[in-house]
């Protein structure tokens, strides 16, 4: 069995919230030739769709920091281990060191949404173990002041969509009328883009509100309803 870490492969988003995966570690089932050859690059260019680039986009847009996690300023490192099989399916998952039990939800359910790409039929058909460590870390929280989003079209007629811009996070957001009463109002993730119909409202000046309690985050805007 032939076993070695790739140090190389290195992950740093620019969201607010950082997150890491550092130093994964693979184990093949049988010997692996020269693997002082084989780096971080060409596991994944030849494994997961788009290469290091694809794997990159795939947990910046799927992994969400859990809102208890903030607002209780836990942070650390989950180690994940799963199998991935020659024919792109993994097996196995599991947390082989966690932090806390939404920390960890959060990197299981990550995982399970993961498609690898089947082995190349002229090699050696192989499982392969994978350590993958997930770091979490607020120190960047204080950014989320940066927060922006937009609503299109505005004016409106039928509907409107919201898409946010910012770290991974769960926001809420509500429509009230001049009045102050809440006629519309729902969840969304940053990097997300909804619609909300507004076929039945009346013409005329609403606002809009986004906000979160676990980071203490409010914004507003104006909607206006014309046909």
């Amino acid at each position: 069995m032939t076993d070695f870490k790739l140090n190389k492969y290195l992950i740093l988003f620019t969201s607010i919230v950082f997150i890491a995966v550092v130093n994964i570690k693979i184990c093949y089932s049988q010997a692996v030739g020269n693997s002082d050859n084989t780096s971080s690059i060409d596991f994944f260019e030849e494994r997961f769709p788009y290469g290091k680039l694809g794997f990159n986009d795939f947990i910046n847009n799927n992994l969400i920091y859990p809102s208890g996690a903030i607002a209780d300023s836990i942070e650390g490192i989950v180690y994940i281990s799963f199998i991935l099989r020659p024919s792109g399916d993994i097996s196995d998952i599991k947390i082989k060191e966690g932090v806390r039990s939404d920390l960890d939800n959060e990197c299981l359910r990550v995982v399970q949404l993961m498609r690898w790409k089947p082995q190349s039929s002229n090699k050696n058909l192989e499982n392969v173990n994978i350590t993958l460590p997930i770091k979490f870390d607020l120190s960047s929280q204080s950014d989320v002041n940066n927060l922006s989003f937009l609503l299109r079209p505005n004016p409106a007629d039928k509907g409107f969509t919201i898409r946010i811009f910012s770290s991974e996070y769960e926001f809420q957001y509500e429509l009230q009328d001049e009045y102050g009463k809440i006629i519309r109002a729902g969840y969304i993730i940053t990097g997300k883009t909804i619609r909300v119909n507004t076929v039945d409202l009346d013409e005329g000046k609403y606002y809009f509100k986004l906000f979160s309690d676990a980071i203490g985050i409010e914004k507003h805007d104006t909607l206006m309803i014309e046909r």
